[in-house]
C-alpha cells in the first residue's frame, strides 16, 4: 500500500480534467441561454447522459 498514492495520483489528474472539462461544456452552454433554469436542466440532463454512457459516477 505504499505505492497507493503513487497509483492513484494518475487517476485523480485524469478526473480532475475531466471535471475541467465539463465546467467547460457548462460554462459555454450557459453563456449562450441567458441562464433560463429550464435550458439549465436540460444541459445538464444531457451532460449527465454522456458522463453515464462513459461508465462515469458521480
Amino acid at each position: 500500500p505504499e505505492d497507493a498514492p503513487a497509483r492513484l495520483i494518475p487517476e485523480l489528474l485524469d478526473r480532475l480534467a475531466a471535471l475541467g472539462d465539463l465546467a467547460k461544456q457548462v460554462n459555454l452552454a450557459l453563456g449562450g441561454n441567458g441562464y433560463r433554469a429550464g435550458e439549465i436542466q436540460k444541459i445538464l440532463e444531457g451532460l449527465r447522459g454522456h458522463h453515464d454512457s462513459q461508465g462515469g459516477d458521480w
